[in-house]
């Protein structure tokens, strides 16, 4: 038995809605099960970018480019379950470069309402 999950994780930034043209950044990170598709078809590079980078919070935004995509290989060997992992920067993936902004790395805003 051989399972792999993906996974996004990062920082999006960007002005948001209110108060108007404010910088902020928020953490993400997205798995392969947060989607559901119909044809039971799993979400391409884009998809996961798409979806991190349309929270609502945000006029627009876009992901740091020090965020990753976390691939995670389970398989079993006898009875021993065996985990690998594989961390790809978003970076490496042209198919996403209009999500990716010219940040390295974002502090996260701590929420003032909290």
């Amino acid at each position: 038995m051989v399972e792999v999950e993906v996974e996004l994780s990062g920082v999006v930034y960007g002005p948001i809605w209110w108060p108007t043209g404010q910088i902020c950044s928020m953490p993400v990170r997205l798995r392969e099960r947060d989607f559901l598709f119909s044809d039971g078809s799993r979400p391409s590079a884009r998809d996961f970018c798409e979806h991190a980078t349309s929270p609502g919070n945000f006029q627009s935004c876009e992901l740091t480019r020090d965020s990753m995509f976390v691939f995670t290989r389970w398989s079993q060997r006898g009875d021993d379950m065996i985990r690998r992992q594989r961390f790809v920067e978003v970076t490496k993936f042209p198919s996403v470069a209009d999500y990716i902004g010219d940040k390295d790395q974002c502090e996260v805003t701590p929420n003032e309402e909290a």
